[in-house]
């Protein structure tokens, strides 16, 4: 049976219980469970979405297909969602290149905002921890769900309702754990969607295959993702562009923004909308540099909870709180942070500075 818990408004679903599912089960028991949240997404995504673009239908057909071509049992995970909910599949497809399409579809975008989400892994004395603030403008509300595919790792994540699993966050029994940031690039559409390469990963059995799974060419934009290996404590920060990418490893803390950080990556970055010229500007970044220079040498669970509740740098620090005054009203939708040996996560609903985190096993 599925059990359907509240955590201050935000839905975790927790499949297990149904032993082995397929990915088409995974996504009807999933619609079935957040059917008005999938519908409130659907709704605030396409508010100002031109859905007669002929150069964004045309794009979108060509993702389509690729898709379908590389990762059909996602696909067909996304058409049990559309089942479940009783929502249109094509919409809840076009959503899965929420990124890709954001500006071909939006009828008052100025860009896509890249003033997004905080990353951070750290090695802490009761294991290597990763966490992760996201961060959006729309009232998309994020679901937590716990599942185990058939043939395939079980899986705990946090994503967006009408999207697939591990949009935001995501951990297995493997001991593997990502999350991810957006990175405004221009944008091809011949590629892998970055939603379906951050699908793939919670099915990564180490760190070497969470590598290839990342990092396969070309893609459609750029991102950035942060990866932790529970069982050897490895952590590697990926940043990949169309064509390029680089892996960074680290040692006893890693942490990103919405900016490369190598400097051949960097050309692919667009700073114009940041107001800065390198990611060293960026006050989430310095933040992250000053907290991670204050704490001890036996950092905690604690002492990542304090850094992802910070407001140093405020409006743009790691914690965000609406500004209503800018033009896109970014803020802290949630916050996880996993200890993946331990197999558990700590979830915030909202901004981790007003809610306490609760705890979540795999």
């Amino acid at each position: 049976m599925t059990k359907v818990r509240q955590l201050d408004g935000i839905k975790y679903i927790d499949m297990t219980d149904e032993g082995e599912l397929t990915h088409r089960q995974i996504g009807q028991k999933l619609g079935e469970s957040i059917g008005d949240d999938v519908e409130g997404s659907l709704k605030a995504h396409f508010a100002d979405v031109d859905m007669d673009n002929a150069k964004a239908l045309k794009i979108f057909y060509i993702l389509w297909k690729k898709a379908d071509e590389l990762f059909p049992k996602y696909l067909d995970e996304l058409k049990g969602v559309a089942e479940g909910s009783g929502q249109d599949f094509e919409k809840i497809v076009r959503f899965s290149f929420e990124e890709e399409l954001y500006n071909l579809e939006n009828t008052e975008s100025e860009g896509y905002s890249p003033k997004h989400c905080s990353s951070l892994s750290l090695k802490t004395k009761d294991g290597i921890v990763l966490a992760h603030n996201e961060d959006w403008d729309l009232d998309l509300l994020p679901y937590v769900l716990k599942a185990k595919p058939k043939n395939e790792p079980k899986f705990l994540c946090v994503s967006y309702a009408g999207q697939s699993p591990g949009q935001i966050l995501g951990l297995n029994e493997y001991g593997m754990a990502f999350g991810a940031n957006s990175v405004e690039t221009d944008i091809s559409f011949n590629g892998l969607s970055k939603g379906y390469i951050l699908r793939s990963l919670l099915e990564a059995k180490n760190m070497e295959h969470a590598i290839n799974l990342t990092v396969k060419k070309p893609r459609n934009m750029g991102a950035n993702t942060l990866i932790v290996d529970g069982k050897t404590q490895e952590m590697a920060k990926f940043e990949w562009a169309q064509e390029a990418y680089r892996i960074i490893l680290g040692d006893d803390y890693l942490f990103h923004t919405n900016n490369f950080t190598t400097e051949d990556l960097a050309k692919y970055d667009i700073w114009e909308e940041e107001g800065f010229e390198t990611f060293e500007d960026c006050a989430r970044y310095k933040a992250f540099r000053h907290l991670l220079n204050k704490i001890g040498k036996h950092p905690s669970l604690a002492d990542a909870m304090r850094i992802m509740r910070s407001h140093r740098g405020k409006p743009d620090s790691i914690c965000k709180h609406r500004v209503p005054s800018e033009d896109m009203d970014i803020r802290t939708v949630c916050c996880a942070i996993v200890n993946p040996a331990k197999g558990i996560m700590y979830f915030s609903p909202g901004n981790p500075c007003r809610k306490k985190f609760r705890g979540i096993v795999l």
